[in-house]
This record gives C-alpha cells, structure tokens and sequence, in this order.
C-alpha cells in the first residue's frame, strides 16, 4: 500500500476517532441541548438529536480525507519531528480554528460579526480545541 494512501487512511481514522470521542463527551459535559436551545444560537445550529446529528459522523469521513490530502502537502515538516504534533496543532488550531476566513463559530471573525451569544464560542472553543489536540498528538 503506497505511503500516501496510508497517511491519508491514517488521518481519516484519526479525525473520525477523535471527532467522536470529544463529540460524545463535550455533548454531556456542556448539556448541548441547552447550550444549542440560547437565544441566537438555535437558528444557527441544527437541533440536537435530529438527522443531522446522525449523519455527522459519516459527513466526517469526507473531512477526514480532506484533512489527509491536506496535511499530505506539508507532512515532513510535523511527521518524525521533535514537537511535530505540537506544529501540527498550533496550524490546525490557528488556520482552522481561531482565524477562520469566514465567521465561524469560536473564530475571531465569528466573535465579531456574527450575533452568536460570547458564552457559546466560549463554550464551545474547548471542544474543537481538545478535538485537534488529540488529533495532532495521535
């Protein structure tokens, strides 16, 4: 099996373990019902438990090729290097996180022009930040 294909295979497995564990524990751990039912929040998010919900998880093998492809591009600057998961977490967490584009939630951007209520990005951010941090150092 070519190197590349395992990688990117590798990241795949990686993003969808870790998206699920931080996805089930933050679930209970910040009661996603409620946080998802605040005012300005819930005609942003889909409800909880809904069909969204159910196919999440499988939307997510697509991302995680995405990320395999992605990563494949710059992997000898992180794979094999001393803190290389750290490298990896601060681009992740910089790029895809934190200076988005676009108003994301828990981004710079989304703080600012979105009406999402602060105790949401603030609540959330742990989630995502943890998620890529695992997800880096595996």
């Amino acid at each position: 099996m070519n190197d590349n294909f395992k990688f990117v295979l590798k990241a795949t497995g990686l993003h969808l373990l870790t998206y699920v564990v931080c996805g089930i524990i933050f679930f209970f751990f910040f009661d996603y019902h409620s946080l998802f039912t605040m005012e300005g929040v819930k005609d942003f998010m889909r409800e909880v438990g809904g069909t969204s919900t159910h196919i999440g998880p499988w939307v997510n093998v697509l991302r995680g090729i995405l990320f395999g492809l992605a990563l494949l591009l710059f992997k000898d600057s992180f794979i094999g290097q001393k803190f290389g998961w750290l490298k990896l977490w601060g681009i992740l967490s910089i790029i895809g996180i934190i200076n988005t584009p676009g108003p994301a939630p828990f981004s710079i951007e989304g703080v600012v022009y979105t009406k999402l209520p602060l105790k949401f990005h603030l609540l959330g951010a742990p989630e995502i930040l943890i998620q890529t941090l695992m997800f880096s150092y595996l």
